[in-house]
């Protein structure tokens, strides 16, 4: 759920809620929950953050309103900076594409263009594949068909290097988190990850790439994890 937000809105908002014994906002919390925010409801100003809550959202005649939010207990995750503009572009870009394609798609059934289907169609891959080229996504095998080997397999790096960036950013905030609530129960827990692949795996998979010929199963080992 926090990785298909990202991609679609760039960040996935949850609030730390805590219950304490007897209800008391003094007393030591016995159980914590994140609450998500939903994209959009979250406002800053200052330094400040609130809740915008629309009418008629909890039960039919509710007024809107404005709930104020602790900073400090937000669980912010979101893409890594040096993600953010090319995703912001594909988001932006995406959308257009297919308003385009379906565009095309209902005027051909209607007679009005006669324009080959396959070129046309093809157009459009490489369309979507200029506008995910920085992150590398290969639209499920969309495009496998349509690149040279060496071409195909550096592109499948490229994904994995973006997934594995997204991943970490994920895991580190999620690690933030549980500090921030291990402390408020007078713990200190530390998230601990292991056998993932990581950034160096890609690297060295792109450096045996450029190097020569090379099993390309060979280089995507250490990306298929044994369950």
């Amino acid at each position: 759920m926090v990785s298909s937000s990202l991609m679609y809105d760039g960040e996935i908002v949850y609030e730390i809620a805590y219950a304490r014994e007897g209800g008391k906002s003094a007393a030591s919390p016995i159980a914590v929950v994140m609450r998500l925010i939903p994209a959009g409801s979250l406002k800053w100003s200052f330094g400040r953050c609130w809740q915008i809550v629309p009418e008629n959202v909890r039960e039919q005649g509710s007024a809107r309103q404005v709930i104020p939010l602790k900073k400090e207990r937000l669980v912010r995750f979101r893409m890594p900076r040096s993600r953010q503009r090319c995703l912001a572009q594909a988001r932006k870009w995406l959308p257009l594409l297919k308003q385009s394609q379906n565009s095309w798609m209902y005027r051909r059934s209607i007679g009005h263009l006669d324009e080959s289907f396959e070129s046309v169609n093809r157009g459009y891959k490489i369309a979507l594949a200029k506008v995910t080229a920085a992150v590398g996504w290969d639209a499920r095998g969309l495009f496998q068909d349509h690149s040279m080997d060496f071409h195909w397999m550096a592109r499948t790096l490229r994904w994995k290097r973006f997934c594995i960036e997204v991943r970490d950013q994920i895991i580190a905030t999620l690690a933030d988190a549980y500090a921030k609530i291990g402390a408020e129960f007078g713990q200190h827990p530390r998230l601990v990850v292991r056998n993932l692949p990581t950034l160096n795996d890609v690297e060295a998979a792109e450096a045996a790439l450029a190097s020569g010929p090379t099993r390309f199963d060979d280089l995507l080992k250490p990306f298929q994890l044994e369950l």
